[in-house]
């Protein structure tokens, strides 16, 4: 109930406050993200401060969060939403939504639709964190 709550406060907050530049599909994929976050946790991560980038190499889009210090070291917060799905992009973010499943778990004909290898995140950290 308390991430249902949060997830309708922070669309309507973005809703009213975002620039005419965000789309449907980013606060939707940003609201998916921020209803399954362990809250709290120990990184503070609650979604406010996420960002969305539609998939440069195919399809979905990718929710993260563009601070990259917690707690003193380097983290990466970073998911992929497609087909209504999220999928943890490391180990920070698995950490932090503890229930979903990895992209190596997902249907083969899902996870092609991304071009993204379901093993690594190197290739996108370099992208979103240039």
């Amino acid at each position: 109930m308390k991430n249902i709550l949060l997830f309708l406060l922070i669309i309507c907050t973005f809703c009213i406050f975002s620039e005419n530049s965000h789309s449907k599909t980013d606060i939707y994929s940003r609201g998916l993200v921020i209803t399954e976050l362990k809250l709290p946790n120990k990184f503070k991560v609650a979604g406010a401060e996420f960002k969305t980038l539609n998939n440069p190499k195919g399809e979905g889009v990718i929710v993260y969060d563009p601070r990259t210090q917690f707690n003193g070291v380097e983290r990466y917060f970073i998911w992929m939403v497609i087909d209504h799905k999220i999928y943890p992009l490391n180990s920070p973010s698995k950490q932090i939504t503890p229930h979903l499943q990895w992209p190596r778990e997902a249907p083969q004909n899902v996870w092609s639709k991304t071009n993204l290898s379901p093993y690594s995140t190197s290739e996108l950290i370099k992208i979103i964190y240039k």
